[in-house]
Formats: structure tokens, sequence, C-alpha cells
């Protein structure tokens, strides 16, 4: 259930989220939704909308938000909380530590526009480092969305089964629709996107459209290329790439995130323990900057051509 062709995806992630929400909310009253004065950004009027007593506008207080996600959960009650990924992340990583994770109180934290998709917000929203902070975590779950079927199913999934704390990193606007309708995603399960044994390329995220529109430039030059999305980086699917070492030739991990602690850091640890090969590791080295999402591509090497010439160069 695969999308093969390059087509954008008609609904935004932030829509099909709250999407899924809401389905699991009508089924039931413990599932609460935290914003933190982005009612408009994330679109989660739609849940204030049908469930104004489980809906909770705190204002520009992320810290707050998750003690507050947490002494709900305390009582019962399974709290989603929303930021843009920077606050989602840094601003609140105390309390999602100590009142989620360490308590084992469930928690769901949206960190939408993560790394280059958040674009004109410049550097100082750009969150190279939000994966490395919540892998570190016990009793925690990653997930790195790449579009809206995966969003909704995911959505769902945690509304129904909330435990410990989850990290959901995600573009709030379209993207490249890479699953078809009603595709059944399994956290801790990577899903074989293109299949190839010459080179595999890991990503997660936004980086699986920036793999995808690279496959046609590497089979150009006669390579066979897997893609495989590791849409939970935590726990990740030691399987997938200890058969995805075996079999292809050169692994590529793609990170929007800075190399040390991300995407790559996570399929690393996992082939010295089991496989030991190369991995060639694309993704930051340095804070972010100001651009369209296009432009900051361009500027980090992340198009497809630019990726397939780094692929090749280091073949």
């Amino acid at each position: 259930m695969i999308v093969k062709e390059n087509i954008i995806d008609t609904k935004e992630l932030r829509t099909a989220c709250l999407e899924g929400i809401v389905e699991i909310a009508k089924k039931d009253d413990k599932v609460c939704f935290i914003d933190t004065d982005l009612v408009g950004s994330s679109g989660s009027g739609v849940f204030k909308k049908s469930f104004p007593e489980r809906f909770f506008n705190i204002g520009i207080m992320e810290a707050e938000a998750i003690s507050m996600a947490a002494g709900l959960g305390v009582t019962g009650y399974k709290c989603f909380v929303h930021s843009f990924a920077p606050f989602a992340s840094r601003r609140c990583f105390d309390q999602a530590v100590v009142s989620s994770a360490y308590a084992d109180i469930p928690v769901v934290i949206l960190g939408t526009d993560p790394g280059i998709t958040t674009a004109y917000n410049g550097g100082t929203h750009t969150t190279f480092e939000d994966i490395a902070m919540f892998r570190a975590l016990s009793n925690t779950r990653v997930f790195d969305i790449c579009d809206s079927v995966q969003m909704y199913a995911i959505a769902k999934e945690l509304g129904q089964n909330m435990k410990g704390l989850n990290y959901v990193r995600f573009a709030r606007r379209s993207s490249r629709k890479v699953y078809q309708e009603g595709m059944s995603f399994e956290i801790g399960k990577g899903i074989t996107v293109r299949e190839g044994t010459d080179i595999c390329i890991f990503a997660s995220g936004a980086m699986v459209s920036q793999a995808l529109d690279t496959v046609d430039i590497l089979e150009a030059q006669g390579k066979s290329v897997r893609v495989i999305d590791l849409f939970t980086i935590l726990p990740i699917d030691k399987d997938i790439i200890i058969k995805a070492a075996k079999e292809c030739e050169h692994l590529v991990a793609l990170d929007d995130h800075n190399i040390r602690g991300g995407l790559g850091s996570a399929i690393a640890e996992v082939l010295v323990a089991h496989h030991p090969v190369k991995l060639q590791q694309i993704g930051a080295e340095s804070f972010g900057q100001v651009g369209t999402f296009s432009q900051l591509l361009d500027i980090f090497g992340w198009t497809g051509e630019k990726l397939a010439k780094t692929i090749l160069k280091a073949l």
C-alpha cells in the first residue's frame, strides 16, 4: 500500500492528527488536548469544538502544559500536548522526564515543524536535537511522521494505547503522499518503501520524501536502491536494519536533525552491536537558518540531486 507516484498529499498532517485524536475521543471520554496558544497553528480548534470540557489552551507555558497533562494522567486522563518542536522539546524537557517518563504517567507530546520544516522561523526554532534528547530516555517512544496517512494512524494508536512518554515530531502542512489510505502501521516496525540491494537509505519524517526523490537519480546511474521508513525511532526496528545491512552494499542514514544523536546514531548503535558495517550519515552539523523549506533543502544539501551526488561520492 505504497504510493509509487510523486504526488502531494491533499491533507495536511495537522488535520490528520486531529482527525485521529477526535475519533478516539468520541469513544474515550478520558482523552484530552492541551495547546499552548497555538490553536490556529495546530488546528486543535476542531477538538475544542467537539469536546470543550476536555480542551485546554493554557497559553505560552509549555512546562506547565506537561505538568498539567501528567497531573490529569494521575487521575486516569490521557493527554495530547501540542507546541512547536523547539518548545515541545527544549522548553519543557525536565517536566517531560520527571512527570511523565520517570513517573510512568502517559503523555503524548506533539512537536510540530521540527528541523528545517520550521522554514522562515529560523535557527532559534530549528530543532536539530529533539530526537537525541528524547531518545536518551527510558519509558519513552519517539516518532517522526512522514505523511497524513501515517499521522492519522499513529494518532489513533497513541490515543487508544497511551503509555509512558511519547514524543511525536511532524511537519504541520502537506507533504509528499507516501502511503495509501488504510495503510496500517506497527509501532517499532520500519517499512520498506522501495526495494533494492545496492544502496539502502534509512529515513524518517520529512526526509522520507527526500529519500524517494533520490531514488530515481541513483537508479538512472544503474543503482538498485532500497528506502526504509523508520518512523519509530525509539524503539528502533533492529531486525529491518540488520536485514538491510546483510542484503545491501551501502547504507545511508538521512536525518533532518544533527548527525549526533538522531536516526543515524540509533541505526549505528544497532549495527555496531549486531552487524558491524559502514554507515554513511547525512544530516545537520550546524544550527538552522531562515529560508523556505526548498531553500533550506538546497542549503543543507538534502535535495534529491545533491543527496544522490553525496551518496555516489561515498561509494
